[in-house]
């Protein structure tokens, strides 16, 4: 499965919200939320939206636990309306797409810790990650 995603939106603060969309070998699915809590290396409460599944908004308590050199492990809660996928259709989509839009939100974290030690003239070696999401620079 070829998947594309491109993020439209990211504004990673208490009160910030995202958008993106994937775009698949079998459609195009839009997701959406609001960053309620933002503690940085600490703490989110997010709600997340499936574009394709309307009214069906989730939210998600993700908590970083330090593992030393400059790396954490990601643990979170999802809630949902209802325990049943919207249909399995989404569900399948859910499954996959997951691991790409955190590969992919890590990727535009890393790019934007590197460009906050640029702007900042501070060596990216140092290994600082936002929100505790970036390990160590290579």
């Amino acid at each position: 499965m070829t998947l594309e995603m491109t993020i439209q939106h990211w504004d990673f603060k208490s009160g910030g919200g995202y958008r993106y969309v994937h775009k698949a070998d079998r459609g195009t699915f839009g997701f959406n939320g609001v960053f309620h809590k933002v503690r940085d290396n600490e703490f989110i409460i997010q709600t997340f939206e499936f574009e394709g599944a309307p009214d069906m908004v989730n939210i998600e308590y993700l908590w970083f636990e330090d593992l030393g050199d400059g790396r954490s492990r990601l643990r979170g809660r999802s809630i949902c309306r209802t325990s049943r996928p919207a249909t399995p259709c989404c569900h399948r989509a859910w499954k996959g797409g997951m691991t790409e839009g955190y590969r992919e939100a890590r990727r535009a974290t890393e790019e934007h810790v590197m460009d906050w030690h640029k702007q900042r003239a501070i060596p990216a070696d140092l290994g600082v990650g936002a929100a505790g999401i970036a390990g160590p620079a290579n």
